[in-house]
């Protein structure tokens, strides 16, 4: 089984991103994967684990632990190999010791926690769809309207999310909701 830990977003911007993943599937076929959970920021990407309820109380006391906080989502951006159509996050020395003190706090408790994108270059983001590589680099998606546009959005971060997955293998889109708590809560 994999988990990950995630921040929840309003609505208002959760319908965005859902709008746009909308259009783009109608447009390129790229389907919903994203869609199959809340619309969110990762905070510590899925990794494996095997033992659920260990993992479940380090997440209530991880929450109890977070403060409600604002988080800037100023546009809208492709991931640099052009895989992943997001909301970019601005980040923030807060969310990076967060992200680090997460990794740090996970391999001590639970043995190799590190995903592919986990660390110091990863970028927070708020993922609107998967690209297929065809798509990704063609010329018609670089001209979109919504690509690269300015959309200000600033989201109250008041829950978190653990997602799992049952097969274990980290796929796409097998991904459900386990569990959501509100910060700061103990």
């Amino acid at each position: 089984m994999n988990v990950a830990f995630t921040f929840l977003l309003e609505n208002d911007v959760h319908n965005f991103m859902r709008r746009i993943a909308y259009e783009v599937n109608a447009k390129y076929h790229t389907g919903f994967l994203a869609c199959q959970v809340p619309a969110h920021v990762s905070l510590k990407q899925p990794f494996a684990i095997s033992d659920l309820e260990k993992v479940e109380a380090y997440f209530d006391a991880l929450a109890a632990s977070i403060q409600p906080f604002t988080i800037e989502l100023p546009r809208v951006g492709l991931s640099d190999d052009k895989s992943v159509l997001w909301l970019e996050v601005v980040e923030t020395p807060a969310l990076r010791e967060l992200h680090n003190r997460l990794n740090q706090e996970l391999s001590a408790l639970f043995g190799a926690s590190a995903a592919e994108y986990d660390g110091d270059e990863y970028r927070f983001h708020a993922t609107i769809a998967q690209i297929p590589q065809a798509v990704g680099t063609s010329i018609e998606l670089n001209q979109e309207k919504w690509l690269n546009s300015q959309v200000g959005f600033r989201s109250r971060v008041e829950q978190i999310a653990m997602f799992h997955n049952l097969s274990g293998g980290g796929k796409q889109g097998q991904y459900t909701t386990y569990k959501i708590l509100s910060l700061g809560r103990s």
